[in-house]
């Protein structure tokens, strides 16, 4: 039995030295190996392929290599018509591989992983090309017949302009960068960054994705051995799979507040990386997300309830590593991320609710931050942050009851800053609240924000809406009417509401709009006029406007007139004239409008 194992083995190496025919130089001066077909031959590899078997070469080749049309043995000569099964699979340090017009077919990762491939030539006399050929080759200019779903190429037939391959003139879809340098300026035309557009450039040293780019691909940065540090777009929704695998020279990375989750292996052997700031909305982390990642000191997680942890999401590492968290959702943390051991709570207006009372009721609110507008914001919410469900949003809380007058500023620290969205479940189980007044400056009422409210009659909406979310009045049966300010229907959808029995009170010459829209219209009673009277955010009788510096309130009728900066910051009379700047100016409860100063 021993006898018989050690022959299995000594041929299985017999097998794996012996995987091809003959070997010869090519013009290029490399030594090249074939397997004979007849009167052709195949390109093929020095070590015999097989599965997950890493090295194919003793001797991989590097540089320009150029594969002849024909190659000569025992004086018989052989036409090259094949490259072959992995022919140079993982050849990174190959820079550009001419291949010949005898060329007809292409195997099974022939070229695939030749990170280092620019722009790789493939003649049209090639009439098969087989799944996953040219995996991380960087370009590839090819017109022949061969089609369907081969390629796995960063960029196939498309426009070069500078070190960037797009896949047509418009350039607003970045497939590859071909250069070299450190750092990079993404031109302004792109809004997408497709799969592995930067993936092996090891010279890399820091990018910056600017927040004109809407989405970003999977395997972004993967190898990028010399990437220290990179910046992605504030409203990009997830750091993708293998985004920053094998990125070595890691060292810190903040997740953007607005993605929801990190996919498996983002972050897989970033072996410096010291720490991470995980966004506030981030949900999930993927498998292996951090394996590896043995530097890793500080975890900051600014999300209110602890993200979910796919297996080996934080395979090998650390125990010890320092997990920060948002005031009030330790205990969160703890039972969900059970595998470390050292946490700390950290109290931040912006990932924490603050109360704030106004006209006898106390409402609660987080703040949050607009870095494309320069402003900083109050979203109306809920008291309690780590929820198991809906139902216990105000356990231990009084809840709003009767009539609710959401304030157009909430104050914190001495600072005002200006309400612009009620957000997702912030009124929902409040079923003691009979009517809302939703103030101007508002855009959007978000996800089950009323839900369940059963005692509702009464809504008014602001000028200002652009946004009614799901659920946002549904189960809210007893609505008797709608005051909507805007004379363009706020977006909603289907079930934003679940009945539709209330009266609309929609701005003068509106009617018609509402009517012709898919939700508003299913209200039967759409009436044009204010049921109060008063023409609550008609800015008919207000003029506000700037001159000489200062701002000129005209009809305001003795109301309190407000002036706030970009920043929320209040500014008083005293003041005026201005400096140059955009601001807010609030004349009581009837309008809001912006008046810019030069």
């Amino acid at each position: 039995m021993k006898k018989t194992l050690l022959l299995a083995v000594f041929s299985s190496v017999a097998c794996i030295c012996s995987a091809y025919d003959f070997s010869a130089v090519s013009p290029s001066g490399h030594t090249l190996y074939y397997n004979i077909d007849g009167s052709n031959v195949t390109v093929t590899t020095e070590i015999e392929y097989e599965l997950f078997l890493e090295k194919l070469y003793e001797t991989p080749p590097v540089g320009d290599l150029i594969i002849p049309e024909s190659v000569t043995h025992e004086g018989k000569t052989y036409t090259v018509t094949t490259i072959g099964l992995s022919a140079f699979e993982n050849c990174h340090e190959l820079t550009n591989v001419s291949i010949p017009a005898t060329v007809t077919n292409i195997e099974m990762g022939a070229l695939s992983g030749c990170s280092g491939i620019v722009n790789l030539v493939v003649p049209s006399t090639v009439t098969f090309i087989d799944n996953n050929s040219f995996s991380f080759v960087r370009h590839i200019e090819y017109h022949g017949p061969a089609k369907g779903a081969p390629w796995k190429a960063l960029s196939m037939n498309g426009y070069i302009e500078g070190d960037f391959a797009y896949p047509n003139e418009a350039k607003d879809t970045l497939n590859a960068y071909l250069g070299e340098d450190k750092t990079i300026d993404i031109p302004a035309s792109v809004k997408v960054i497709t799969r592995g557009a930067f993936s092996y450039r090891p010279s890399l040293v820091s990018v910056t994705i600017p927040n004109t780019v809407d989405s970003v691909g999977l395997e972004l940065f993967e190898g990028c051995t010399g990437l220290v540090s990179a910046t992605f777009p504030n409203h990009i929704t997830r750091v993708g799979m293998s985004t920053f695998q094998e990125c070595s020279s890691l060292q810190y990375f903040d997740v953007p507040d607005s993605a929801i989750l990190i996919g498996p292996q983002a972050f897989s052997k970033c072996t410096s990386l010291l720490m991470v700031t995980i966004g506030y909305s981030v949900e999930s982390i993927g498998p292996y997300a951090f394996n590896r990642c043995s530097s890793l000191k500080v975890i900051e997680s600014k999300a209110p309830v602890a993200p979910s942890l796919l297996p080996g999401a934080f395979n090998n590492v650390s125990e010890d590593v320092i997990v920060v968290v948002p005031g009030g959702s330790l205990d969160s943390y703890k039972e969900n991320w059970s595998y470390f051991s050292k946490f700390m709570e950290y109290w931040d207006p912006q990932y924490n609710v603050s109360s704030y009372t106004y006209e006898g009721q106390t409402l609660y609110y987080k703040l949050k931050t607009d870095y494309d507008r320069g402003l900083t914001y109050a979203i109306v919410s809920y008291p309690i942050l780590n929820v198991t469900t809906v139902e216990t949003l105000w356990d231990g809380y009084q809840k709003p009851v009767g009539d609710v007058v959401i304030p157009g500023t909430v104050e914190l620290n001495g600072i005002s800053y200006p309400v612009l969205d009620v957000g997702r479940c912030s009124f929902a189980y409040c079923d003691g609240v009979t009517s809302v007044a939703i103030p101007e400056g508002v855009f959007k009422v978000g996800n089950a924000a009323f839900y369940n409210c059963h005692s509702l009659t009464e809504v008014k909406l602001p000028q200002s809406v652009t946004d009614i979310d799901r659920y946002a009045f549904s189960e809210c049966e007893n609505i008797e009417s709608i005051t909507l300010a805007c004379a363009t229907p706020p977006s909603a959808v289907d079930n934003t509401f679940s009945t539709y029995d209330a009266t609309l009170y929609v701005p003068d010459g509106a009617a018609e709009a509402y009517r012709q829209h898919s939700v508003w219209g299913r209200f039967a009673n759409i009436v044009e006029g204010d049921p109060t009277g008063i023409r609550g955010n008609d800015s008919r009788n207000i003029r506000i406007y700037a001159r000489n510096g200062r701002i000129v309130v005209e009809g305001a009728d003795g109301e309190n007139v407000q002036v706030f900066d970009m920043k929320g910051q209040p500014q008083p009379a005293a003041q005026y004239p201005l400096p140059t700047g955009i601001y807010m100016v609030k004349v009581g409860n009837r309008l809001t409008k912006k008046v810019v100063l030069f």
